[in-house]
């Protein structure tokens, strides 16, 4: 291998069985770019076969940290290659052993990093203080069992800006994460002031409540939180938000009534309860393009909950048993003033029974899906959505019977036709 001296491109990317870099590798003086450096156990020393290449730019990546010790990397010298730039643009460490971290991962010398992922450190305890890392924009932490808490430590001392630039902030699989401490009384630091993105999954431990500001989150997902309260209040820009089993959605503490404009998609599923009554509280999700309600085991009425539902293009109802009418709703939802609605699903609500006499007004309604709901599911000729482009139905015989009788000729726009399984069993044709 040390022979091809003119070598400029070397790509092992994908080559799994490669346990280690050949020998003579060093020589290659004119390589730019190489894919992958590989180092196997014992191995440590070849890591300073790097010092030699000084022409490396674009991406590189390294495997088998944990076989190089501090005196080896040193002298490898990457700090003076200035030409790679994923190297300390993107750093992921994955595996690492150690019960904490060097303190170079926070040093203000990695002023160039922009994303930084911390995986499966099954010992590590608490988290650098890479809030120093002022043009992070990418930070994802999943799979640190020892760490119970987060707080003032991320942010480092005397930072009045932590986490300036940092865009997207993900936490996975945090199974021993019981508190988030954003020290918010020190008003002196402004916590994550360009952050779009929160996602927090798997941190069954985890308690208390998300932050109470950020001013520029866009994106907000909790998905198996179960001992998190999840308030979207104090969040102006939100636009798309998931909830998938968590504790409670909104704060008891909060008393107004909160008008969110700027959301396109709520999907919001398996939470255990609301806990609050509407009389105190109701969430006004307004122009929304996309409303979603999955797997809500207690959800007798809509109303209880405090939505208000005004200008959605999508909405899907899925898995509410308790969920009986939305004739009831539409006062408190304001059904009648949902003129821009384009699709609506009932989905496994095996108690619903009731479309609203007002879904006629549903001017630009074109789907319509009901399937496996109460078997006296129904709805009045004059109420039936005539401009419908595609039909759904299953398991709703009052609904197709209803149809044989009134023509399906009158659905003039329909494009797509979906009926099957009970109350269609045993039709031989349709209807002249």
């Amino acid at each position: 291998m040390g022979n091809l001296v003119n070598l400029h491109y070397l790509d092992i990317r994908d080559a799994n069985s490669i346990k280690r870099m050949p020998l003579g590798i060093d020589k290659l003086t004119n390589l730019q770019r190489l894919s992958e450096f590989v180092i196997r156990e014992g191995d440590g020393q070849h890591i300073r076969d790097l010092k030699y290449l000084s022409n490396l730019k674009g991406d590189f990546n390294i495997f088998g940290l944990e076989n190089v010790n501090g005196e080896d990397a040193a002298e490898a010298k990457l700090n003076e290659k200035q030409r790679i730039d994923r190297l300390l643009e993107q750093l992921v460490i994955q595996n690492y052993g150690g019960a904490k971290f060097s303190t170079w991962i926070a040093d203000s010398s990695l002023k160039n990093m922009l994303s930084l992922k911390l995986r499966n450190c099954k010992n590590y305890k608490s988290l650098p203080s890479i809030g120093r890392l002022l043009l992070l924009k990418d930070l994802s932490i999943s799979g640190l069992d020892q760490v119970h808490k987060i707080g003032a430590e991320l942010f480092g001392e005397n930072q009045s800006n932590a986490f300036a630039s940092l865009e997207s902030l993900c936490f996975d699989n945090m199974l021993n994460w019981e508190e988030w401490d954003l020290c918010e009384d020190d008003e002196q630091v402004s916590k994550f002031p360009s952050l779009s993105k929160l996602s927090i999954k798997s941190c069954p431990l985890l308690w208390g409540r998300l932050p109470t500001i950020l001013q520029s989150l866009q994106k907000l997902e909790i998905s198996e939180c179960r001992r998190l309260v999840v308030s979207i209040l104090g969040f102006p820009l939100l636009s798309e938000i998931s909830v998938e089993g968590c504790q409670k959605l909104v704060d008891e503490g909060s008393l107004s009534v909160q008008k969110v404009t700027s959301l396109k998609h709520v999907s919001l599923s398996n939470i255990s309860k609301f806990n609050i009554s509407a009389e105190r509280i109701m969430l006004r999700f307004a122009n929304s393009e996309k409303f979603d309600i999955y797997d809500w085991e207690e959800l007798g009425s809509l109303s209880q909950i405090g939505l208000r539902l005004v200008g959605h293009r999508f909405i899907e109802i899925v898995k509410c048993p308790q969920l009986i009418s939305l004739e009831k709703e539409k006062e408190r939802l304001q059904l009648d003033n949902i003129p821009g609605v384009e699709s609506l699903l009932i989905v496994n609500c095996e108690n619903f029974g009731v479309l609203p006499k007002c879904i006629n007004n549903f001017t630009s309604l074109r789907e319509l899906k009901v399937s496996y709901c109460s078997a006296d599911t129904s709805f009045l000729e004059e109420g039936f959505p005539t401009n419908l482009t595609t039909l759904a139905i299953s398991n709703v015989p009052k609904i197709f019977t209803s149809l044989v009788e009134w023509g399906f000729n009158r659905l003039t726009s329909l494009q797509q036709l979906d009926i099957s399984s009970e109350g269609c069993s045993n039709v031989v044709s349709f209807p002249e």
